[in-house]
């Protein structure tokens, strides 16, 4: 009779074992919330870099300009 109350408690843990509804639904939601901070983060810094590289082409652009007007003394 011992072995067999032994043996049903390890079943009950197993069975008991695991996680419920809550939690995961719990674990979704925050990883769903750093995913969403990590990809505004993340279009926040192409945005940033489109800016600085348009800058810096019509930097270029301009060096350019005025190398033409030089040349062509106007």
């Amino acid at each position: 009779m011992p072995e067999t109350a032994g043996r049903e408690r390890i079943i009950q843990a197993r069975a008991n074992a695991g996680f419920t509804l809550i939690e995961i639904m719990a674990v979704v939601l925050i990883i769903g919330l750093l995913s969403t901070i990590v990809g505004v983060s993340i279009f926040a810094q192409v945005d940033k870099g489109r800016i600085t590289a348009t800058s810096v082409q019509i930097a270029n652009l301009e060096s350019v300009l005025e190398l033409y007007r030089m040349d062509n003394a106007r």
